[in-house]
């Protein structure tokens, strides 16, 4: 990025001195009128290679390098989303080992209160079930990716 800026600078300050110097020869009629002149014309070229350069240096690595930046912040958005989906899988999964015990405890002591817990047992399962689902699709989703990306 400095390059290409200082580049980019570089090339605007020799056109502004191509400029000057060019005006400069215009004023003087003698030799060192026509030295100003020749100065000027090789610094606009000379400009213009240089501003040419800048932007080839802009085309071939910032676009590239936003891509990528993209990319990465895509990745990591998906890491983040799994990390989330694999947590709230966990905590689920414990919930309903939790309620299992509870519930076979409730049908000794309470049996009038069974049918309710199981209730609330199996949406919590389902639950449990569909979070697992998730997490598994973003996994598999991301082990799907992972090639494309790696082939950038």
């Amino acid at each position: 990025m400095i390059l290409l800026f200082t580049s980019t600078e570089l090339g605007q300050s020799l056109a502004d001195f191509a400029k000057a110097v060019k005006l400069l020869g215009a004023f003087d009629e003698n030799s060192l009128g026509k030295a100003f002149s020749e100065v000027g014309a090789e610094s606009e070229a000379s400009s213009v290679k240089l501003l040419a350069e800048a932007h080839n240096l802009l085309m071939s690595f910032e676009e590239p390098l936003k891509d990528y930046l993209c990319a990465v912040q895509s990745i990591k958005a998906t890491i983040e989303e799994r990390a989330t989906a694999f947590r709230r899988h966990c905590e689920l999964s414990e919930k309903v080992k939790l309620k299992e015990i509870n519930l076979e405890k409730l049908m000794q002591i309470r049996p009038g209160k069974y049918a309710e817990a199981e209730a609330e047992f199996r949406e919590l399962k389902a639950e449990s079930e569909e979070a697992a689902r998730r997490f598994e699709t973003i996994v598999r989703l991301m082990n799907e990716e992972m090639p494309c990306f790696k082939s950038r």
